[in-house]
């Protein structure tokens, strides 16, 4: 039996344990140096992949999303973090290139996933306690995920025919 083969896709510096590290930049963690948009791996080869802080580092995250559907196994999982459109993370990074709200990330995976689920982290809040608390209240306790400081969406199940789940209006007339 082999081992899965597992990918921290834009892992920079640092990568998930046990993983092969994919970056266009030579880092110490990198083991293949290859574009996110072209990744450097067979068709469905891929059992777990990782790509934390990635997408929205692109005009068109639906690209990578597309090479990722090409690499993961049908059986394979991805998971995804992002920032939150409303937080300081989000609009501190001037190189962040798509900004989108919870559901607008939701649509955009189920465009290549069946099976999208949401783990909301972080607190939006930081210096005023009762703040916090509200916010994590709100979040955890009530489910209200838009206030999380980012989400991990945990991406399964292949869709057969991949499409942009969604399409903001500057890409209309594409």
């Amino acid at each position: 039996m082999t081992s899965p083969v597992i990918v921290d896709l834009g892992c920079g510096n640092n990568k998930q344990p046990g993983s092969i590290g994919i970056d266009e930049r030579r880092t110490p963690a990198v083991n293949i140096r290859s574009n996110a948009v072209s990744i450097a791996l067979r068709d469905s080869s891929v059992d777990k992949l990782y790509a934390t802080c990635l997408l929205e580092h692109f005009d068109k995250p639906q690209d990578v999303l597309l090479e990722v559907h090409r690499v993961l196994k049908p059986t394979g999982e991805a998971i995804f973090r992002l920032p939150n459109l409303g937080t300081y993370s989000a609009h501190l990074d001037t190189t962040h290139r798509y900004l989108a709200d919870l559901g607008i990330w939701r649509l955009v995976f189920a465009g290549f996933f069946k099976n999208v689920k949401v783990h909301p982290l972080g607190s939006k809040y930081r210096d005023n306690k009762l703040l916090v608390f509200i916010n994590k209240a709100l979040v955890r306790g009530l489910r209200f995920y838009e206030l999380a400081q980012g989400w991990d969406f945990i991406c399964s199940g292949l869709q057969p025919d991949p499409a942009a789940g969604y399409k903001g209006w500057w890409e209309e007339d594409r």
